[in-house]
């Protein structure tokens, strides 16, 4: 074995070893088709999440976030991206909160058709309880969407942003980031752009196959 490449900085930190050489490599996307039209900005009271609702990355308690935004900002309409598991359940705690009018599942969603919701978002939430990298984050951050969400694993490496993470399993610390930048569009602009930035600079396909070429290059040919 010459490399062992690790997704996030996260996981090799916690699982690598120094036996043989290890190094990060992020998993690239292709950001050309989670991209806007120019000119156009993420709307204005949307927000979201992206995920198979399985105990991978979710549990129960991940709707907790929507269901206290939905209760604090009137209006407000939460876009649930994904099939799974917890799927009845979110619903379920939906409709015993007296919220089911502002949620919106969509069940499972085509990779290619996931660019057209993305652009419905305001901000992206992640209800995370894991995280070893997960592309949905830069999918968000490539349209230039916010993303806010819990201090898990290696959303803070993705993002590069602390002030945006809540304690773990903190709703309503998490609904009080996302309100902060509902209301303010200034602000949101402006983390949506620094995050389009980071997406193109760290996670497209295109630097993840240069990271790789790079490897190839500088590990010797075996026969």
């Amino acid at each position: 074995m010459a490399r062992y490449i690790f997704v996030s900085d996260y996981v090799r930190t916690r699982f690598g070893f120094s036996e043989v050489p290890i190094l990060t490599i992020y998993p690239g996307s292709d950001l050309a088709l989670f991209t806007r039209s120019h000119g156009s900005a993420p709307p204005d009271n949307c927000v979201g999440m992206a995920y198979r609702p399985e105990a991978d990355k979710l549990d129960e308690r991940a709707i907790e976030v929507f269901i206290t935004l939905a209760r604090c900002r009137p209006g407000i309409r939460a876009l649930i991206i994904g099939g799974g598991r917890f799927l009845d359940e979110y619903r379920r705690r939906v409709e015993r909160a007296s919220v089911a009018n502002a949620v919106e599942f969509t069940g499972y969603v085509a990779y290619d058709r996931l660019p057209a919701f993305y652009r419905r978002l305001s901000v992206f939430v992640a209800p995370v309880h894991a995280e070893s990298f997960g592309q949905v984050t830069p999918f968000a951050m490539s349209m230039g969407i916010p993303v806010a969400g819990y201090r898990m694993g290696a959303l803070g490496e993705i993002l590069g942003d602390e002030s945006l993470l809540a304690p773990a399993g903190d709703a309503e610390a998490l609904a009080d980031i996302v309100i902060g930048l509902l209301e303010d569009r200034t602000r949101r602009l402006e983390v949506g752009a620094r995050n389009r930035a980071r997406a193109l600079e760290l996670f497209s396909v295109e630097r993840m196959i240069e990271r790789y070429a790079t490897v190839y290059d500088e590990v010797p040919e075996t026969r």
